[in-house]
């Protein structure tokens, strides 16, 4: 149980203050118990007022009810106000690893398109390393790839626009009008540039399949299927969006990719073995997104050719 925004862990909190809200002890950022799910009966809910424990048993682990009278002191306690810690620990061992339910990866789950996506690109951009916790259902690469094409074609969709507009303006402007440049100079001048766009998802998954090999040739992680790792790596391939930014998009998009793809990867790997994977995962991500745009602009040179 950490916070969402700087990730210091919730584990034993003192109770907040009467009528007062929960606050992370760290950043200060405000949160809910309910926000949080657990699984069933492995957090302990202690009483403020005396530490008796009791476990959550709904569906998302909370106190069933959320408020009752304490049956070792009688104080009324709400489950907003209780001090949590995972079952058989004490205060000073907060291993959460079997305590919580793990949330699944928005793209795997049933909802509108747009809004599993886009949730999808912030759960990679900001909780990267529990997207192998996420990935509750049987591997599919047909899901892992639509969801990889959309954020592409949509992280291309501003460049392509601008590309466009000025390929038709400087057609104009050297044709002398739009009679003299006629549909064969406006499509020789966009081809190179939508054909690259519409071809953008398969080099990028190709860089996404060459980091997968990648970790499964380390000893950690040889035991995961390709699928897995693979879609792995494309669920935390969001920040590939934030090439839409004309100008500075790129770089920094570049360098989140590899991020946060080597932080997933790394939840692949037992705890003490993780290094491996991380190293694999961002040399080949880099020579792979290098190799990416040299094929791109070789392409272009190719169709600008004909």
């Amino acid at each position: 149980m950490r916070c969402r925004e700087c990730s210091h862990i919730l584990w034993n909190q003192p109770a907040p203050a009467e009528g007062a809200a929960r606050a992370c002890s760290e950043c200060g950022t405000a949160y809910t118990v309910a926000s949080y799910a657990f699984t069933r009966g492995k957090v302990e809910f202690h009483c403020p007022h005396c530490d008796q424990a009791y476990y959550g048993t709904s569906s998302l682990g909370h106190l069933e009810p959320a408020e009752f009278h304490c049956a070792k002191c009688d104080a009324h306690i709400g489950m907003e106000s209780c001090v949590l810690r995972p079952h058989g620990t004490d205060a000073g061992a907060m291993d959460d690893s079997a305590a919580m339910l793990a949330e699944p990866v928005p793209w795997t789950v049933e909802g509108p398109a747009w809004r599993r996506l886009f949730r999808t690109v912030h759960f990679g951009l900001t909780r990267a390393d529990r997207i192998p916790a996420g990935l509750v259902r049987a591997p599919s690469a047909t899901k892992a790839n639509v969801y990889l094409a959309s954020v592409t074609w949509l992280a291309m969709i501003p460049g392509l626009a601008l590309t466009l507009l000025f390929a038709a303006a400087m057609q104009l402007w050297l044709a002398g009008g739009p009679v003299a440049v006629g549909f064969q100079g406006l499509t020789d001048a966009v081809l190179p540039t939508v054909v690259q766009a519409l071809l953008a998802p398969v080099f990028f998954a190709g860089t996404v399949a060459a980091s997968a090999f990648a970790v499964r040739l380390v000893p950690a992680t040889s035991q995961v299927p390709f699928i897995r790792a693979y879609e792995t790596i494309c669920y935390a391939s969001g920040a590939y969006l934030l090439h839409a930014v004309p100008g500075c998009g790129g770089l920094i998009a570049t360098v989140l990719v590899i991020v946060n793809a080597s932080q997933a990867v790394s939840g692949l790997a037992p705890p003490d073995q993780r290094t491996g994977p991380v190293v694999a995962v961002v040399v080949t991500m880099l020579v792979g997104l290098i190799v990416q745009s040299c094929a791109g602009f070789g392409l272009s040179l190719l169709l600008g050719g004909f």
